[in-house]
């Protein structure tokens, strides 16, 4: 426990970071969660994606899973978006 009062279980803890990071793919609209599943997607891609293009989080991820993790597909994705 610490000063608070709270606990700290490792096993409780990653069971929750599974479920949020792996299982169920956050910001990912329900049309392509079904497609998400087994997409990888780095963290270090959803920054540069933001950061390059100024898109929400949500957004990058989502280009992200739609280009199956592919950050140079979701690239050319994103550009032919913008441009159309």
């Amino acid at each position: 426990m610490d000063s608070e009062g709270a606990t700290f279980e490792r096993g409780r803890m990653e069971a929750n970071v599974q479920a949020i990071c792996i299982q169920d793919p956050a910001g990912v609209p329900d049309s392509l969660k079904e497609a998400a599943k087994g997409v990888k997607v780095k963290p270090s891609d959803v920054s540069y994606l933001t950061q390059e293009f100024l898109l929400p989080t949500h957004a990058a991820e989502a280009a992200l899973v739609a280009s199956g993790g592919d950050v140079q597909a979701a690239v050319s994705r994103l550009l032919r978006s913008a441009s159309a």
